[in-house]
């Protein structure tokens, strides 16, 4: 059991590696009823900011995160195009790192962010990129 369990790690690990269209939900480990879920966002989106102005407000980034436990790489999480992500783990402590798109010129606000999930829920998380607009 233990070896089946390893052998669906790394094939969910070499997809999501691997495959050429957004990730929406993965499977890494566990029974699907924890893990980390959430949304990546771009900001700000005008040049000066108003509070209150919806067309002002954070988007959705779509990006790469990189997720990480015990400084291994477990996986490259690609969001869907509203930025969103959801993947099912063990409970434990995760490591998600933002990646920056080649050429772009957004930043993520975080270099990590440090992920905490516990049994039988989703942690929520949210990734805030740098738009460089000023």
């Amino acid at each position: 059991m233990e070896r089946l369990g390893h052998s669906l790690l790394v094939l969910a690990t070499v997809c999501l590696m691997g495959c050429n269209y957004p990730i929406q939900a993965a499977l890494l480990s566990g029974n699907g009823s924890s893990g980390i879920e959430g949304q990546a966002l771009i900001g700000p989106t005008c040049p000066v900011v108003r509070e209150n102005d919806p067309n002002c407000a954070d988007k959705p980034y779509p990006t790469t995160l990189g997720l990480y436990q015990n400084g291994q790489l477990l996986a490259r999480l690609v969001t869907d195009d509203q930025g969103r992500f959801k993947v099912s783990l063990e409970p434990g402590t995760y490591t998600l790192v933002p990646e920056h798109k080649a050429g772009h010129i957004a930043r993520p606000l975080q270099t990590e962010q440090r992920v905490v999930v516990n049994a039988g829920v989703y942690t929520s998380v949210k990734v805030i990129y740098d738009s460089g607009l000023r």
